[in-house]
């Protein structure tokens, strides 16, 4: 074990197999089969740089290593022993700074080592050989982000914690992992281990505009497609009103007069009259660069990052000032008090963008807990989050990237960041992340596709609607639906109403193989990851 600290601006490191003591600290290590604990109490207040374990394993050549990305929108799924996990080390760095590409991931403060072998994931792995799996996980997340780095040249893992330069000045579990041998049964046992006691949804079918209309959103088209649901008595649980409604990112106070020279209120009214719940999409910690918000108050910013490149790209906001905190309550406020029971937040891992004595971990957490707290008994589906920090604060996590509209990108556009839109990334994270389901979140992907007017095949959108079904307990639909038959819907919705038990998950090259019991039938469908197609 490594572990490197600052006491006084001076910067140490000691290594070490068991309990330590000195003048600067005491470590205590807890290690047997099934957990591995450090705990570190500092005589005086220090700065924890970075910690370290390493754990053997003699992986073999028919093994699949698990990675589960830094947030939502990283590409999630299981890699071959000799696999890669590239960064953006081939990008042109004027390409990554024009368009923010780094500020997605994790690509700041994790080593990209571009070599076969090398495979990391955040909070939770697993090795499996056929139905055997051998899981290492952490049981916290809260202070820091625990990765766990394989490199089968030299059969290790690598198990580190992202800290940052935490201070602390007391007692602190650094370190605390669970291992486990067995069948897949012992993932569901890790997670009810982290299980957080929440208000589960246990099922939810939904609308949104956010597919289909994007930021070309309007009064009119809501409308239409609510009385449309309404005279065809659809079977929707909500309809969200996703991004656009707003007059600029930031500025969420002030409505779109041109898309809706009404304002909210009649869609949110008619919304509940047919019985369902509203949803409103906010990204409430970035702000774009032409935004009022970020022109009257540029201090409430974090400069000297940037947070993505939709809308002209995205400036974080500092959660630890206190004007940006009413600022925010007062958004929360002005759309509780429209009537919205549904709040989707984007661009949540921003919270952990500011350079500041807090670990990415503890900004994050601290940010959920204030969103929480405004939001009160609200739905909240969480994206573009590490998943680990959503366990307990909000509902819904969303589990992969969104769909494109064809099936993994054309030209440069594949090769950049793992967080892109992709419907193929996005097919992949929602069958490796399935167990999340088991930590008290309900699980969702972007949005199924019914219409013909994407360049996704037939093939290729029944594969997104199947997994989506078997493996999320919450589904939007995005359409106009005014082109999409009433029967397609009540089709969808059927099958997502099926009960699929006993469902497991083997790889094969490039297939996730796909087994359960439906019907009271047990079934087998073979799912082509690098084509979409399905068998």
């Amino acid at each position: 074990m490594e572990l490197t600290y600052f006491l006084g601006g001076e910067k140490k490191m000691i290594k070490l197999n068991g309990p330590y003591q000195d003048d600067d600290l005491e470590v205590t290590i807890v290690k047997d089969e099934r957990n591995y604990t450090i705990s570190v109490k500092p005589h005086a207040p220090l700065k924890i740089d970075s910690v370290r374990a390493f754990y053997h394993h003699d992986y073999n050549k028919n093994e699949f290593i698990l990675s589960n990305g830094y947030q939502s929108w990283t590409t999630s799924k299981e890699y071959p022993v000799n696999g890669k996990i590239r960064g953006l080390n081939n990008i042109p760095k004027s390409v990554i700074e024009k368009h923010a590409l780094a500020s997605y991931g994790d690509y700041d403060f994790y080593h990209y080592k571009n070599r076969a072998g090398i495979i990391h994931s955040y909070s939770y792995t697993y090795i499996r050989n056929a139905s055997n799996f051998k899981l290492l996980g952490s049981l916290d997340e809260s202070n820091g982000f625990t990765v766990f780095e394989h490199n089968t040249k030299i059969n290790q893992i690598n198990i580190m914690k992202d800290f940052g330069g935490l201070e602390i000045d007391r007692e602190t579990v650094l370190l605390d992992v669970v291992i486990e041998t067995g069948e897949e049964i012992v993932i569901d046992d890790y997670f009810n281990l982290i299980k957080a006691e929440s208000k589960m949804v246990e099922s939810l079918f939904g609308y949104s505009t956010g597919y289909y209309y994007g930021n070309n959103i309007s009064s009119q088209a809501v409308l239409e497609n609510i009385e449309i649901i309404k005279e065809n008595s659809l079977p929707f649980d909500a309809f969200i009103i996703d991004e656009g409604h707003q007059s600029k990112i930031g500025d969420w106070l002030k409505t779109d007069m041109e898309k809706f020279p009404d304002g909210l209120n009649p869609a949110v009214t008619m919304i509940h009259e047919l019985g369902i719940k509203a949803g409103i999409y906010l990204a409430p910690f970035v702000a774009s660069g032409d935004s009022e918000l970020y022109a009257n108050h540029p201090d409430w910013f974090i400069l000297d990052a940037r947070s993505g490149i939709e809308w002209g790209g995205h400036y974080p906001l500092n959660l630890e000032l206190t004007p940006v905190k009413d600022y925010l309550r007062s958004v929360f406020d002005y759309y509780l008090e429209i009537g919205f029971d549904i709040f989707k937040l984007d661009f949540l891992y921003a919270a952990g963008l500011a350079k500041t004595s807090k670990s990415r971990a503890v900004l994050i957490d601290m940010a959920m807990k204030f969103v929480r707290e405004c939001l009160k008994d609200k739905i909240i589906i969480a994206c573009q989050i590490p998943p680990f920090l959503a366990i307990g604060h909000v509902d819904v996590v969303q589990v992969s990237c969104n769909i494109g509209k064809d099936y993994d990108g054309k030209g440069i556009s594949r090769y950049l960041q793992r967080e892109r839109i992709s419907t193929k990334n996005a097919i992949a994270s929602t069958i490796y992340r399935r167990h999340l389901s088991k930590s008290g979140l309900a699980s969702c992907s972007d949005v199924v596709v019914l219409n013909d007017m994407t360049q996704l095949s037939s093939s290729q959108k029944e594969t997104l609607q199947f997994v989506n079904n078997v493996f999320d307990s919450v589904v939007f639909v995005s359409e106009d639906l005014n082109l999409i038959p009433t029967q397609a819907i009540t089709d969808l919705y059927g099958a997502f109403n099926k009960t699929y038990k006993q469902v497991r998950v083997v790889t094969h090259k490039s297939h996730a193989i796909v087994k359960y019991v439906g019907d009271s039938n047990c079934h087998i469908v073979d799912i082509d990851l690098n084509t979409g197609a399905m068998k």
